[in-house]
């Protein structure tokens, strides 16, 4: 492109600046001009025609007259492509110069090019962006070949502004996109994560509860060693009234037991129902073979659970009734001692052990430690 730096509407407000090497293929050329016979005044002095250089990105009009001793006046029109392609930017220049023969000078804004004209064609000397000299070539031309070039520029512009807008879109749709595509990620992850941390707390239930039982047991037992203390039916009643206290003792220990199983056992009814719903909401949305893993981990879990959970039901109400049992017994023997009738041995009590509960064995979820 020549060297006309940027355009403004306003009067003599383009300068000398730098260029692109567009001109080659565009109409400026470095071929030789045709050899025709020299202009006269009068052959130049034409105001209907004016002379038009295009190329990419830019279009030039010259308009000048020569007087008889060769000064030139005139104008000069340059519309050029904005660096963004967006837009026209355009102005009007003054001319001066000379011409003799075919040798003719321009002069406009302090820069000066050099050149030959002929009836047809004007080549001029002009400065390149890279700061090489080479030569651009203008044609005869109207104001309306003029602005028929600017008008294709303007449709470049034009072409060039709907390419960005429609890029610009396009980039906030991706923009948008992705930001929805990583909230819906976010989101799924969340429900696994939720699904992953409802079987662990079933599977640390479950395991726990095997521990929570063997204490019933113990302390069910531990009534039993105390109501088939000797003492209770045939030591000093003092004696047996106090041993009787400690079987009363262990059947609160018995009920501490059962605590323990209830705390362990408590939270699986709402886990169960939590992990249900997060399965329910994972199902049509996992995407990943963890996620995939965990769905098909949760059924086991549940099931394990509630036969947890219906073990540690029995276990409570047989260890605790078998107790109170046993005491009521104890009770009776004791009273019957202590009133002189004859006592009856608690060793007859009906022998009770917390039923054998194996807690089956679930893999470890995905996720878990």
């Amino acid at each position: 492109m020549l060297a006309l730096g940027a355009c403004s509407t306003s009067h003599d407000n383009l300068t000398a600046s730098s260029t692109s090497d567009n001109t080659a293929e565009s109409g400026a050329t470095t071929d030789s001009v045709d050899t025709v016979p020299a202009p006269t005044a009068a052959t130049i002095d034409d105001t209907d025609s004016g002379w038009v250089h295009t190329e990419v990105g830019a279009v030039i009009y010259l308009a000048f007259v020569a007087d008889l001793t060769g000064k030139v006046t005139g104008s000069m029109s340059v519309a050029l492509t904005s660096d963004s392609g967006t837009a026209i930017d355009a102005g009007t220049h003054t001319l001066s110069g000379t011409v003799d023969d075919t040798t003719i000078a321009l002069t406009f804004s302090s820069t000066t090019w050099t050149g030959t004209i002929t009836a047809d064609v004007l080549t001029m000397n002009v400065q390149h962006r890279d700061g090489t000299i080479g030569q651009a070539r203008w044609q005869r031309g109207s104001i309306d070949d003029y602005n028929a070039a600017v008008a294709v520029l303007q449709t470049g512009a034009n072409v060039a502004t709907a390419t960005s807008i429609a890029n610009a879109e396009a980039a906030a749709t991706a923009s948008s996109l992705d930001a929805a595509a990583a909230q819906e990620s976010n989101r799924i992850d969340k429900i696994y994560r939720n699904v992953v941390y409802d079987i662990q707390a079933l599977d640390a239930a479950v395991r726990a509860l095997p521990g929570a039982l063997a204490a019933v047991d113990t302390a069910v037992a531990g009534v039993r060693t105390a109501a088939n203390d000797p003492i209770l039916t045939s030591g000093d009643c003092g004696d047996s009234d106090y041993q009787l206290s400690n079987v009363s003792y262990e059947v609160s220990n018995v009920e501490y037991a059962i605590s323990g199983v209830d705390y362990v056992t408590q939270p699986i009814p709402a886990t169960i129902a939590d992990l249900q719903q997060q399965v329910n909401a994972l199902t049509p949305v996992a995407q990943t073979d963890s996620q995939v893993d965990a769905l098909d981990a949760a059924p086991g879990a549940i099931t394990d659970a509630y036969a947890a959970l219906s073990a540690a039901n029995k276990a409570d109400t047989k260890s605790k009734s078998t107790a109170d049992a046993i005491y009521s017994q104890a009770a009776q023997a004791e009273g019957a001692h202590c009133a002189g009738g004859a006592s009856t041995p608690v060793a007859t009590t009906p022998g009770f052990t917390v039923p054998d509960f194996t807690v089956p064995d679930i893999t470890d979820p995905p996720g878990g430690d």
